[in-house]
């Protein structure tokens, strides 16, 4: 270094397992390390730093922060400052620090549901082995629930006081929908649902990990621990799903077709993850067209609109949810399908009927239902729609090689593709499965309604992780 400025930027560490020495500098947006013996330099970005201290007794740095190799990684640094880094140690720690949680909320209050039996029953070993070093390093505080039986996450969050700062989901995205819907029958559901839901992917989908974290890293469960302390709330939509006189809240998807029936049909293929779906959709490609009549509230229709609107919207730093508010109050009423739904006429103004044959109704929000298939690939968060895609009767070649994972499949004019604020739709056939966030319902006649920004998830993003933007395809 040329001057005392910039000597101040670099902490020098002796480490305490070896007579080796590190060089910690802070730059802009990260700090870099790297060794005496080595010409080898890591760049750790502030967000991935979990803890920094100085023990002012034996005058010791630790340095705890999380890098990626070939997977996720968390990573200590203990050692004394050499005698020319001693005078500063204590402001490059305090500055380190404050860079590192600018803006996030330190040591926050986890309320936390494990499902040992979920996926492929390995979600206790992660927490315990993945997850804990990170929160006890970030010095959270924690409460852990291994559920034992069906609703129990649905009842505990209904009941629980409302003073934690993220409910954390190790299990699949069926533990998700049952937080949602219990902090939506909370006694104050709207200011329940300001608490954002971070998920771990330890489920055989985790459809909402991949949108949060992209297809590649969707997987990463020590980038899930990261997201539980450094992540920031997003607001997320939810949709009001009615049924008779039921409704719950569905925070990803609801398909009836073939993909109601890969999803429902594999639950004895779980052993396998995310591939049972692929697995159900080759046996199902050639399945008859799904019967029913739909109606909807139609937005937009428009593919090249879509895909401008998603390139447009404004960056990550000012997509997360302004906490400033406190809402209390009921749940917002049906505003599209009315409080008797029931009674509702397909004929009303606004909205449009239709009756083409299609292999299957999918609607919802997040680009990734799996690895091996995106869907929603314009999906927005909190754009106050439900993105519905109706897959018109094609060929095999289309479906089997048209762009499932990619999203490409987006642009086949078979594939209609609308933004809507409610829909309905009345079942021809009397036996088949019908799919809401992954969970069984009964093949009748329903709703759905969109609430812009109802829930909250924690990102380390602001957007779901989705770099969709291809250009039309000539059709197969």
């Amino acid at each position: 270094m040329t001057s005392t400025m910039a000597n101040t930027r670099t902490l020098f560490l002796s480490l305490a397992s070896s007579k080796k020495q590190l060089y910690l500098t802070i730059h802009e947006e990260c700090i870099s390390i790297a060794h005496s013996d080595s010409k080898a330099t890591s760049k750790i970005p502030f967000q991935n730093i979990i803890s920094v201290k100085l023990n002012q007794d034996s005058s010791r740095v630790e340095f705890v922060y999380i890098l990626k190799a070939k997977n996720y990684s968390l990573h200590r640094v203990d050692g004394s400052p050499v005698a020319s880094s001693l005078p500063y140690a204590s402001a490059w720690v305090q500055e380190v620090h404050a860079e590192a949680y600018d803006g996030v909320k330190q040591s926050r209050k986890l309320l936390v549901f494990v499902n040992p039996h979920s996926g492929p029953g390995k979600a206790r070993t992660v927490y315990d082995k993945k997850i804990v070093p990170v929160l006890e390093a970030a010095g959270c505080s924690v409460e852990v629930i291994h559920t034992t039986h069906r609703n129990h996450a649905f009842d505990t969050v209904k009941q629980s006081p409302l003073d934690y700062d993220a409910i954390v989901v190790l299990s699949g995205d069926g533990l998700v929908h049952e937080v949602f819907n219990g902090l939506a029958r909370h006694s104050e559901p709207m200011r329940a649902l300001k608490i954002p839901v971070a998920p771990v992917p330890t489920g055989s989908g985790n459809a909402m990990c991949l949108n949060l974290f992209g297809v590649k890293e969707g997987f990463d469960v020590v980038l899930a621990a990261l997201n539980i302390v450094k992540g920031r709330p997003m607001k997320l939509d939810l949709f009001s799903f009615v049924q008779k006189d039921r409704r719950v809240f569905s925070f990803m998807s609801q398909c009836i077709g073939l993909m109601a029936d890969l999803d429902l049909g594999t639950e004895h293929l779980r052993w396998m993850g995310d591939t049972r779906f692929a697995v159900g959709f080759l046996r199902g490609v050639m399945g008859p067209p799904a019967s029913f009549e739909l109606s909807y509230k139609l937005v937009e229709d428009d593919k090249m609109k879509m895909v401008e609107a998603l390139k447009s919207r404004p960056p990550a730093s000012v997509q997360h949810s302004d906490d400033s508010s406190n809402p209390s109050g009921e749940l917002p009423p049906l505003r599209h399908l009315g409080a008797n739904w029931t009674d509702f006429n397909s004929d009303s103004e606004g909205w449009t009927k239709s009756q083409t044959p299609a292999l299957f109704l999918f609607a919802g929000q997040g680009p990734y239902v799996s690895r091996d298939y995106m869907p929603f690939a314009v999906s927005l968060p909190d754009d106050g729609l439900i993105d519905l895609v109706l897959q018109e009767m094609t060929g095999t070649k289309m479906l089997l090689n048209g762009g499932m994972v990619d999203g490409k499949v987006f642009w086949h004019p078979k594939n209609r593709y609308l933004k809507v604020q409610a829909y309905r739709v009345r079942p021809r056939a009397k036996q088949g499965n019908l799919s809401v966030d992954g969970e069984g319902f009964p093949l009748e006649e329903f709703g759905v309604e969109a609430h812009p920004g109802l829930g909250n998830l924690l990102s380390l993003r602001g957007q779901f992780a989705c770099d969709f933007g291809a250009s039309p395809q000539k059709s197969n």
